[in-house]
């Protein structure tokens, strides 16, 4: 390689051989979104001190929005108005309000994520956090909780001690080293929650933002975060608790009560207890009234108005898998923690590297993928008359000439040399005849070589659309096929593959097909057709001259397999060394907030500088091999031309001249286009490892098993009826049962509440619902159909969850209710005006055009549950299912969504998964789990006749932790 000061123009100049005009453009088109980027404004951390030694945050007339208004904005608008809070130091400071009125926020704008458009913060010491939905990377969990600190064995046990996690580790095949997938996706919701609750911990920083730690857990597990990690390992520290576990706010040292942005109530729980209208005393009672079933309607109970919108700091998904991932939880009587089953193996499995050739397979995928074996034919028949016409111009120019030599004095007017190229004794015409039949002659030369420009130009256009339309059909049908295969793919896959990987293949691989590949194609045919015709065509003219191609071809050949594996391999290692980089970046961006917490911004940056320094090693390796190989072709190209015009010479006087410097010419094209067809046909076949990288998504990925033995009605189910029949289900071969021959029947527009602890397999009921995973014994019947002989879309279409996580797309808040326009917007409004969440979008502009923010975040958790029940209402399926759908809402919000539920569904079967054991109370059917088994099943009033029963034990242990 060359090096010094001219290393980088020499190497820039000989990498713009060819058109560049594309990369310009895309440059061109990126230059803005980058430029955007980069011109944005940092958000910093605040690194004001506090006036009062006392506090540990101060905020002066603060006023925060999540996207800054223009400069003539007025306060109108902003999240949170005019707020000053001061939190003093080693003080447990709790933060309530309705849903949407900003408690999220106020943590935002204490950590600096949200935009200050004016006032003053002032922190005084160092800041841990935990996020509402837990934020955990693809490391062991050790790392997880550790996250950049030093390791002190003793610390971290007491850690892992104090929140709950000892058993689980205990449990778990690798102990702390255990790997943890990508977001925390073998960990259960109260797992994560409670990793990252460790991390904070473990920081042993000054200052605690706790964003709702205590809403994934059963009430079992939260005293014990709450008891003997934030009241006991953090005391002495300051913490901020946003909750609304309205049961620990009496141990709180002050209570914050925000609505809509403000902060409207300030003290300590008696002090405010004593506010005769006010909004805690009145969320309070409400409470109490709720856990003494004292509520008999729940009219009483109204959404409360919010203006602003809560919005979470961190934008990963926050699943509630329970049960359903690698390390299963069962919270033990005895030491308050979970357990969780073994499993063994690698949970994140090694990325595909093929090796050798590039399969045939491959190739004749993408020939479908463009249309089949005819477009294909086609498309070469086009290539070849294209590059025929050029040089049948060209042989026909050469007879044009010819002729008028024999008919013309031909003298060199520019050469100073004494030699005499041609000699001719001049004609004279003296006949008008001659010259009419030499003018007819002339004529005919000039229309027939006017026609083959007017060919080629036709030719070369209809090769240009006829090859983009087939490249183009290529790329989609493979990004189609590959996409279809990855969302019909198996749970464990998406388990074992990172997000980051998935990305790669389609970004980074789909752009080396929809860009690059297409235009190497068109020149490697247009490069192997004019060699061919070329080659046949200097035959004519010299017939020996092909006795020196043999060995030019062996040359190129011999060389083209030697760099050919080199450059092949180095382009696989650059393809799967993106993927690293990829996760680590969209890992990265879900957790800005918590990164910029622990100071970690740093060590995320030098992780990336070296992932990319790999990637660009990788690339840096490719682009060497093809700028060797390209001089090894220069070189033998300048002999084999320097041999050619020797022969020419030594053959003055037998050859036409004309014909001799058509020979010559062509030979120059034919040795210079061979070498590029040597140079691209190492690049295509290297470009055709992202096909080969696509194809393997396409051919190798398991798809879901799916049956068509049997295809219900569109009114199924019309009853509701579910009956599971000695069901055994297992998320891997190495795992233990999660379900274990479970059977029960719940009949037609029964109420069914499921409770227990966490990890006692609730959840893992929906994924048998929905055949997420495929049972292992037993059957499921819905209207007396056993499910796993319907198709998994017709069967998955049929029923309608509300998830604890409420899933929302991009686009609009219409597309995200009815994405196939099946509903009228009289249908929508009133969808949204049962879910309670009508006068709310009537208070934003644009109604159901609404854009949506990614993951829903301009809403509050609560205000997409509302929102998801909509599309629930709207969908007006005979099977609700609710999986802990309150467990992040407020005590209000709780019952809101019931009273809903209890109008909107009354003539369905409703199913539901809750912690709170008063959401379930009012049930027909109590169904109750224990390590993967019903241990008691019944109508509640029943149960509770039984002084020996579970569900009266689980009710005096809520009720004691509710009153302690």
């Amino acid at each position: 390689m060359m090096h010094g000061p001219f290393g980088v123009p020499l190497s820039t100049n000989a990498m713009m051989h060819g058109p560049f005009g594309a990369p310009l453009s895309t440059n061109a088109m990126m230059h803005g979104p980058f430029g955007n980027l980069l011109l944005e404004e940092e958000f910093l951390p605040h690194n004001c001190k506090c006036k009062d030694e006392e506090n540990a945050v101060e905020i002066s007339d603060g006023f925060f929005q999540w996207d800054a208004p223009p400069d003539d904005s007025t306060v109108e608008g902003y999240i949170i108005e005019g707020l000053n809070l001061v939190i003093q130091k080693e003080k447990l400071t709790a933060i309530c309000g309705p849903v949407g009125s900003g408690r999220s926020s106020v943590l935002s704008a204490i950590l600096g994520r949200m935009p200050m458009i004016s006032g003053n913060v002032a922190i005084d010491g160092s800041i841990a956090y935990s996020s509402q939905q837990a934020w955990i990377f693809n490391d062991t969990l050790k790392e997880n909780i550790l996250f950049g600190k030093p390791s002190d064995e003793n610390k971290f046990k007491e850690v892992v001690n104090v929140c709950g996690l000892e058993s689980d580790i205990s449990n778990m095949d690798n102990g702390e080293n255990t790997e943890i997938g990508d977001r925390g996706i073998n960990l259960s919701g109260g797992q994560k929650q409670r990793v990252s609750l460790a991390r904070a911990v473990y920081s042993d920083s000054d200052i605690y933002l706790l964003d709702d730690p205590l809403s994934a857990v059963d009430v079992h597990v939260g005293k014990h975060l709450f008891n003997e990690c934030i009241k006991k390992k953090l005391c002495g520290k300051t913490i901020i608790l946003v909750t609304h576990q309205l049961q620990y706010l009496q141990f709180c040292d002050e209570i914050v009560v925000i609505e809509n942005g403000k902060i409207t109530e300030r003290g300590h729980h008696e002090e405010l207890n004593q506010i005769g209208d006010g909004y805690y005393k009145s969320m309070i009672e409400k409470y109490h009234r709720l856990e003494q079933n004292e509520i008999t309607s729940p009219d009483d109970i109204t959404m409360e108005d919010s203006n602003k919108d809560e919005l979470t700091v961190d934008s990963e998904e926050k699943e509630d898998e329970q049960d359903k991932q690698t390390t299963k939880s069962d919270y033990n009587k005895t030491n308050n923690k979970e357990k969780v089953l073994t499993f063994t193996g690698k949970l994140t499995e090694k990325e595909d590297l093929e090796k050798g050739t590039v399969k045939f397979s491959t190739y004749t995928g993408y020939m479908s993928a463009a249309g089949g074996v005819l477009i294909s034919i086609v498309v070469l028949i086009l290539f070849a008359a294209s590059t025929g016409s050029v040089v049948f111009s060209d042989w026909w120019l050469s007879i044009w000439i010819n002729s008028l030599s024999k008919e013309t004095l031909l003298e060199s007017t520019n050469l100073t040399t004494s030699k005499t190229l041609l000699v001719t004794t001049p004609i004279t015409y003296n006949s008008t005849t001659g010259s009419s039949d030499n003018t007819r002659q002339s004529d005919v030369y000039f229309l027939v070589y006017v026609c083959t420009i007017g060919g080629i130009i036709f030719l070369t256009i209809i090769r240009g659309f006829i090859g983009a339309a087939v490249t183009i059909q290529a790329s989609v049908q493979l990004h189609k096929r590959a996409l279809r295969a990855v969302l019909l793919a198996p749970m464990h896959f998406f388990d074992a593959n990172p997000t980051g990987r998935i990305l790669n293949r389609f970004s980074k691989d789909a752009d080396e097909v929809d860009v690059f590949l297409p235009q190497r194609i068109d020149g490697i045919l247009q490069t192997l057709s004019t060699v061919i015709i070329s080659l046949v065509s200097a035959a004519v003219v010299i017939p020996w001259i092909l006795i020196g191609v043999v060995p030019v071809l062996i040359a190129f050949a011999v060389l083209k397999n030697i760099f050919n594996a080199s450059t092949r391999q180095m382009k696989r290692l650059s393809n799967v060394a993106n993927s690293p980089l990829f996760a680590h970046l969209n890992t990265t961006t879900q957790g800005l907030s918590t990164i910029e917490a622990y100071q970690e911004r740093n060590s995320f940056i030098e992780k990336s500088e070296k992932l990319i320094d790999v990637t660009t090693t990788t690339t840096l390796l490719y682009d060497t091999c093809m700028r060797c190989i390209g001089l090894w072709l220069d070189l033998i190209t300048s002999i084999i031309v320097v041999v050619t015009a020797a022969v020419l010479v030594s053959t003055k006087g037998s050859v036409n001249p004309a014909l001799a410097a058509l020979a010559l010419t062509l030979c120059l094209k034919v040795v210079g286009l061979m070498r590029e067809m040597v140079r691209m046909m190492n690049e295509v076949e290297a470009k055709f490892t992202s096909v080969e990288r696509l194809n393997h998504y396409i051919e190798n990925i398991d798809v879901e098993p799916s049956s068509f033995q049997c295809n219900p009605n569109d009114q199924w189910p019309n009853k509701g009826d579910i009956k599971f029949s000695d069901v055994e289900m297992t998320y891997r071969e190495s795992l233990a049962p999660v379900l274990k021959n479970i059977s029960f029947d719940i009949q037609p527009q029964q109420k069914v509440g499921v409770v227990g602890r966490t990890g006692a397999g609730k959840s893992s009921l929906i994924t048998a619902l929905y055949r997420l995973v495929e049972l292992r014994n037993g059957h499921i019947n819905i209207d007396g159909i056993n499910i796993s002989l319907i198709p998994l879309n017709v069967l998955r279409s049929r029923l309608s969850t509300i998830p604890q996580d409420p899933v929302m797309f991009s686009g609009t808040l219409r597309y995200n209710l009815d994405p196939f326009d099946n509903y009228t917007d009289d249908d929508l409004w009133n969808s949204l005006e049962k879910a309670h969440i009508k006068k709310k979008i009537l208070q934003l502009d644009k109604g159901l055009q609404l854009l949506i923010e990614e993951n829903g975040d301009n809403f509050s958790v609560g205000e997409r549950q509302l929102i998801c029940l909509a599309r629930a209402i709207l969908r007006k399926r005979k099977i609700l299912i609710l999986d802990e759908a309150t467990a992040s809402v407020d005590t209000d919000t709780d019952s809101l969504i019931q009273k809903t539920i209890k109008e909107a569904f009354s003539n369905c079967t409703v199913l539901t998964i809750a912690h709170r054991l008063k959401t379930v109370m009012n049930s027909d059917l109590l169904i109750i789990m224990e390590n993967g088994n019903i241990i008691e099943t019944g109508k509640p009033e029943d149960l509770l006749a039984v002084s020996s029963s579970h569900l009266n034990g689980m009710l005096t242990a809520e009720t004691s932790i509710s009153n302690a």
